[in-house]
Protein backbone atom coordinates (compact mmCIF):
# COMPACT_ATOMS: atom_id res chain seq x y z
CA UNK A 1 0.00 0.00 0.00
CA UNK A 2 1.16 3.59 -0.58
CA UNK A 3 1.30 5.90 1.64
CA UNK A 4 0.75 9.82 0.85
CA UNK A 5 2.53 11.70 3.47
CA UNK A 6 2.23 15.29 1.74
CA UNK A 7 5.77 15.49 1.23
CA UNK A 8 7.52 12.75 -0.69
CA UNK A 9 4.85 11.56 -4.04
CA UNK A 10 7.13 10.88 -7.17
CA UNK A 11 6.44 9.54 -10.13
CA UNK A 12 6.79 5.78 -8.92
CA UNK A 13 3.76 6.26 -6.92
CA UNK A 14 1.99 7.67 -9.25
CA UNK A 15 2.26 5.36 -11.89
CA UNK A 16 1.78 2.17 -8.89
CA UNK A 17 -1.78 3.61 -7.98
CA UNK A 18 -2.51 4.72 -11.52
CA UNK A 19 -1.56 1.87 -13.68
CA UNK A 20 -1.05 -1.12 -11.15
CA UNK A 21 -3.90 -0.34 -9.17
CA UNK A 22 -2.12 -0.40 -5.82
CA UNK A 23 -4.28 1.08 -3.02
CA UNK A 24 -3.38 4.36 -1.63
CA UNK A 25 -3.89 5.88 2.14
CA UNK A 26 -3.16 9.23 3.50
CA UNK A 27 -0.13 8.94 6.27
CA UNK A 28 -1.08 9.24 9.67
CA UNK A 29 0.79 12.34 10.05
CA UNK A 30 -0.67 13.84 7.04
CA UNK A 31 -3.60 13.50 8.18
CA UNK A 32 -3.36 15.36 11.34
CA UNK A 33 -1.87 18.36 9.01
CA UNK A 34 -5.34 18.19 7.08
CA UNK A 35 -7.26 18.15 10.22
CA UNK A 36 -5.22 21.35 11.70
CA UNK A 37 -5.89 22.94 8.55
CA UNK A 38 -9.62 22.41 8.45
CA UNK A 39 -9.94 23.63 12.21
CA UNK A 40 -8.51 26.76 11.21
CA UNK A 41 -10.53 27.22 8.32
CA UNK A 42 -13.64 26.47 10.48
CA UNK A 43 -12.12 29.18 13.33
CA UNK A 44 -11.79 32.14 10.38
CA UNK A 45 -15.42 31.43 8.69
CA UNK A 46 -17.10 31.14 12.57
CA UNK A 47 -15.06 34.23 13.69
CA UNK A 48 -16.39 36.04 10.28
CA UNK A 49 -12.92 36.79 9.51
CA UNK A 50 -11.54 36.93 5.27
CA UNK A 51 -9.63 34.05 3.62
CA UNK A 52 -8.87 34.16 0.06
CA UNK A 53 -11.26 31.76 -1.76
CA UNK A 54 -12.96 30.59 1.85
CA UNK A 55 -14.83 34.01 2.67
CA UNK A 56 -13.81 35.78 -0.65
CA UNK A 57 -14.12 35.25 -4.21
CA UNK A 58 -11.65 34.48 -6.81
CA UNK A 59 -8.93 36.58 -8.45
CA UNK A 60 -10.56 39.98 -9.30
CA UNK A 61 -13.36 38.95 -6.70
CA UNK A 62 -11.05 38.43 -4.15
CA UNK A 63 -12.14 41.70 -2.56
CA UNK A 64 -15.83 40.49 -2.41
CA UNK A 65 -16.39 38.93 1.22
CA UNK A 66 -18.51 36.10 0.74
CA UNK A 67 -21.34 35.24 3.30
CA UNK A 68 -21.29 32.15 5.71
CA UNK A 69 -24.40 31.01 4.32
CA UNK A 70 -22.66 30.60 0.62
CA UNK A 71 -19.28 29.11 2.02
CA UNK A 72 -20.86 25.95 1.33
CA UNK A 73 -22.08 26.85 -1.88
CA UNK A 74 -19.19 28.67 -2.76
CA UNK A 75 -17.20 25.88 -1.93
CA UNK A 76 -19.15 23.15 -3.98
CA UNK A 77 -19.20 25.27 -6.86
CA UNK A 78 -15.53 25.58 -6.69
CA UNK A 79 -14.83 22.12 -6.70
CA UNK A 80 -17.24 21.74 -9.48
CA UNK A 81 -15.98 23.98 -11.63
CA UNK A 82 -12.31 22.82 -11.34
CA UNK A 83 -13.76 18.78 -12.11
CA UNK A 84 -15.36 19.66 -15.19
CA UNK A 85 -13.85 19.00 -18.42
CA UNK A 86 -12.68 20.75 -21.51
CA UNK A 87 -11.38 20.52 -24.84
CA UNK A 88 -10.65 16.62 -25.82
CA UNK A 89 -10.49 13.78 -23.13
CA UNK A 90 -7.75 13.22 -21.36
CA UNK A 91 -5.21 10.03 -22.20
CA UNK A 92 -6.35 7.24 -19.67
CA UNK A 93 -3.42 7.84 -17.89
CA UNK A 94 -3.88 11.84 -17.08
CA UNK A 95 -7.86 10.65 -16.14
CA UNK A 96 -6.30 7.58 -13.63
CA UNK A 97 -3.75 10.31 -12.08
CA UNK A 98 -6.45 12.47 -11.06
CA UNK A 99 -8.63 9.90 -9.73
CA UNK A 100 -6.03 8.58 -8.22
CA UNK A 101 -5.21 11.71 -6.30
CA UNK A 102 -8.68 12.57 -5.19
CA UNK A 103 -8.90 9.00 -3.73
CA UNK A 104 -6.61 10.95 -1.05
CA UNK A 105 -7.72 12.85 1.43
CA UNK A 106 -6.02 16.32 0.75
CA UNK A 107 -7.05 20.03 1.95
CA UNK A 108 -9.16 20.48 -1.12
CA UNK A 109 -10.97 16.96 -0.47
CA UNK A 110 -11.55 18.40 3.25
CA UNK A 111 -13.04 21.28 2.07
CA UNK A 112 -14.92 19.39 -0.62
CA UNK A 113 -16.49 17.07 2.19
CA UNK A 114 -17.29 19.48 4.54
CA UNK A 115 -19.12 22.00 1.79
CA UNK A 116 -21.28 19.00 1.05
CA UNK A 117 -22.15 17.77 4.54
Amino acid sequence: MRSIDGRSLDLDDVIAVARRREPVRLAPAAAKRVDASRRALEKVVAKGGLAYGIKTGFGELANVAISNADVRTLQITLLRSHAVGQGPPSARMRSEQRSSCARTRSPWATLAFAASS
